[in-house]
C-alpha cells in the first residue's frame, strides 16, 4: 500500500522540496564562499567585488545565475519524467 498509493501521491510534493533545496544550495554555496572561502565563484566575485573590477564580478555573478538556471531547468526535466503518469 506504501509503494502504490502513499509513495506516488506524496511523490510531487516531494519532488518540489528537493528543487527548492536545488536553488538553496546553489545560495549558500556562494554565500559561505563569500565568507571563508580562497577559491570557487563566490570567492573570485567578492575579490573582484573588493578591487572595483566590477565587469568582472558582474561576470561571475552571471554565471552562478546561468549554472543555478541550467541546473533547475535540468531537474524539471528530470521530475517531468518521474511525474509522467500524472499528465
Amino acid at each position: 500500500m506504501v509503494w502504490e498509493v502513499v509513495l506516488p501521491a506524496a511523490l510531487p510534493e516531494i519532488l518540489a522540496g528537493a528543487r527548492n533545496a536545488l536553488a538553496l544550495s546553489f545560495i549558500l554555496l556562494v554565500s559561505s564562499e563569500f565568507l571563508i572561502g580562497q577559491r570557487g565563484l563566490g570567492y573570485l566575485i567578492s575579490f573582484l567585488g573588493e578591487g572595483g573590477n566590477y565587469d568582472a564580478m558582474f561576470a561571475g555573478v552571471l554565471t552562478v545565475a546561468a549554472v543555478g538556471f541550467f541546473a533547475d531547468r535540468l531537474y524539471l526535466v528530470a521530475m517531468r519524467k518521474a511525474l509522467s503518469w500524472r499528465e
